[in-house]
């Protein structure tokens, strides 16, 4: 239900993102998938600033970013208390006997969430992490998920709260075993070889995969399909 990356500096986290949410924005439509981007570098989103999917703007600013994975806390809330009012369970339950419009599912995905996590003077921005650990913990049920991607393998980033929220990670090439152990709780990222060589981990052991290529021109096109198609009808 969520996703914690971590990998070295062109290791292929923003490829990765790029493919899901070009993949996901591809084959659904914004009544069944929106997103929450979230680009603290100002590099890798401004390409889906047309696409229809969004839920709010794609945001650069940290603060505001914030407030927005607040107000989409909120929905988790709003969205589990009509769960709970119709005696469903989740968004799938709910959706199958809805008869009017049915829940879209909320996917945020963050660049580079150090920046959400490490304030100005380099210390863990508590109002994150325990937004962010909540949707972890209540988000899945209501259609919310978390991806989230880092450069930064440490302690601050990856604290306990947030690991313990989010099981599956997904790691690329780090730089030693000690940035292996603290987003897989495993070794073997330090060995990896290539660009989009990747260790996944849900519950199990590790395993090995590949992600796969993306080029910036793919995904222009692949925006620019959707949104002619949005506009279609």
């Amino acid at each position: 239900p969520h996703l914690l990356i971590g990998g070295m500096t062109g290791s292929g986290k923003s490829v990765f993102l790029h493919s899901l949410i070009c993949s996901l924005a591809e084959s659904h439509s914004p009544k069944e998938v929106q997103f929450l981007l979230i680009d603290p570098k100002m590099v890798e989103f401004m390409v889906y600033e047309r696409l229809p999917h969004l839920l709010e703007p794609v945001q650069y600013d940290t603060d505001k970013a914030i407030a927005a994975v607040q107000s989409v806390e909120a929905e988790m809330d709003k969205r589990l208390t009509i769960f709970h009012e119709n005696s469903v369970r989740d968004i799938a339950s709910y959706n199958d006997s809805a008869v009017g419009e049915k829940m879209p599912r909320i996917i945020i995905v963050v660049d580079e969430v150090s920046d959400m996590i490490i304030g100005m003077e380099g210390e863990p921005n508590n109002e994150f992490v325990s937004t962010a650990s909540r949707i972890g913990e209540r988000g899945r049920a209501a259609g919310i998920h978390l991806v989230m991607a880092t450069s930064r393998t440490d302690s601050i980033v990856l604290s306990e709260p947030m690991k313990a929220s989010i099981p599956a990670r997904l790691a690329f090439k780090l730089y030693g075993e000690e940035c292996s152990q603290a987003i897989l709780d495993a070794e073997g990222a330090e060995k990896l070889r290539n660009s989009g060589d990747a260790l996944l981990r849900d519950s199990a052991s590790p395993i090995r995969v590949h992600v796969p290529l993306i080029s910036d021109a793919d995904v222009s096109k692949i925006v620019d399909s959707v949104c002619r198609r949005s506009n279609n009808g």
